[in-house]
Parts: structure tokens; sequence; C-alpha cells
């Protein structure tokens, strides 16, 4: 609002077309009138050529800083533009990074978790075929001890406790080998977890420190902004003070 109240004030120049006229009026003169005029202001014709000389420079003073204030407003104008243009392409490139981590965190949640189904799948499977194979292997030790049996009929409680320890412990060792790996397991998912929940964590606060860049750039584009403000307004009132010099010359 300051800025626009002083070019206000500058586009109005005081008397300026009536001085013209007068000049018009001068030059449009008879011979005679001429050199009666002549005779009769020949003391006031110096101050008279002082004032147009005042008034042209006056002139000349305010067509300059009007161009150094358009120019001013130019690149003003330019470097809004520009700052605009890299905050709109710092956050189009926030928001496709953003997507992107989003994306990546995605698809490696969903490859970790089918590579875990996998192997649980794998392990699972194994542990059934390795089961099946102790029961094929204890199958056809039941049935060596049940040849042996009919053999030796006094031996039949030994063999047939021997057969259910060896059972119990096959099945323990297996139970215990596929508890060990499950626990390998779930401790290699919780280390991948954590370097994930780390990955966005570092994100996270890159994104946060990248937003507080912007604001203080946008608060220097303003700094910058009110300084070329203050500039023009004193150039303008600096102008405003030797016009009213130049009126107060030919009042005099």
């Amino acid at each position: 609002m300051t800025s626009v109240t002083q070019t206000k004030t500058i586009e109005d120049p005081p008397k300026r077309t009536s001085r013209k006229r007068t000049v018009s009026s001068v030059a449009g003169m008879k011979p005679s009138d001429t050199e009666t005029i002549d005779r009769s202001s020949r003391p006031v014709l110096p101050a008279f050529s002082d004032l147009i000389a005042k008034i042209t420079e006056a002139k000349d003073e305010f067509e300059k800083l009007q161009k150094q204030i358009s120019e001013t407003r130019e690149v003003w104008v330019k470097e809004q533009k520009d700052c605009d243009v890299t905050l709109k392409e710092r956050n189009e490139q926030e928001e496709i990074n953003r997507r992107r981590n989003e994306e990546t965190y995605r698809y490696e949640t969903e490859l970790m978790h089918k590579r875990e189904t996998d192997e649980f799948t794998e392990k699972k499977a194994r542990f059934e075929r390795e089961l099946e194979i102790k029961k094929e292997e204890l199958t056809k030790e039941k049935e060596e001890l049940s040849f042996l049996r009919k053999q030796a009929g006094e031996f039949d409680a030994e063999k047939e406790k021997a057969v259910k320890e060896a059972l119990a412990i096959s099945q323990k060792d297996l139970l215990r080998n596929f508890e060990t790996e499950r626990k390998m397991a779930d401790q290699e998912r919780k280390a991948e977890k954590e370097i994930l929940v780390l990955k966005i964590t570092s994100l996270t606060e890159e994104k946060i420190r990248q937003e507080r860049e912007i604001e203080s750039l946008k608060i220097a584009l303003e700094e910058a902004t009110r300084q070329v403000k203050d500039i023009a307004v004193r150039v303008i009132e600096s102008n405003s003070v030797s016009s009213k010099s130049a009126n107060t010359s030919q009042e005099l």
C-alpha cells in the first residue's frame, strides 16, 4: 500500500502542463510583441531559463526513477517466480521420493513376508519329509523288531521299550532342531524390521530438515522483497523532495 501511494504522488508533478502552455504561447507571439516582452522581461529570462532547466532535469530524474522502479519490479517478479518454481519442483521431488520410499518399504515388507512364508513352508516341508523318513525308518525298525520278536519272544518287552525310546528321541531331536531354526528366523526378521524402521526415521528427519530449509528461504525472500520496497520508497521520497524544492524556487 505504501509503494502505490508514493507512485501516485510522483505521477502528478505540479503545474507542469501550465508551464508548457506558457512556453508555447510565448513562441506563438508576433515579433513586435516579442520585442516588447524582451525589453520588459530581460531580467527575468535567466531565472526562467534556469527554471525550465530544473523542470527538464526533474522530468528526466522522474523518468529515470520510473525506469528504476520498473526494473526493480521486474527483478522482484522474476525472483518470486523463480522461488515459486524452485519450491514447486522441490515439493514435487519430495512427493516423488516419499512415494518411492513408501513403495520401496511396501515392496520390501511384502518381499520379506513372502520370503519368511516361503522359508517357513520350506522348513515345514523339510521337517515333514524328515519326519516321514524317520517314521519309515521307525517302521522298518518295528518290522525288524517284530521279526526279532518272533525269534526271541523273551526280549519282547525290552525291544518295544527301545523302539518307543528311539521314536521319542528322534521326535525330540527334530522338534529341537525346528525350534532352533524358528528362533533364528525370528531374530533375522526382527533385525530386518529394525533396519527398515531406522530407514523410515532417517527419511522423516530429512524431510523435516528440508521443510525447515524451505521456510528459511521463504523468510529470506520476504526480507529481500521488503528491502527492495524500502529502497524504492526512499528513492521516491528523495525525488519528491527535489520536486518540492524546484516548486519553491519557482514561487520565489
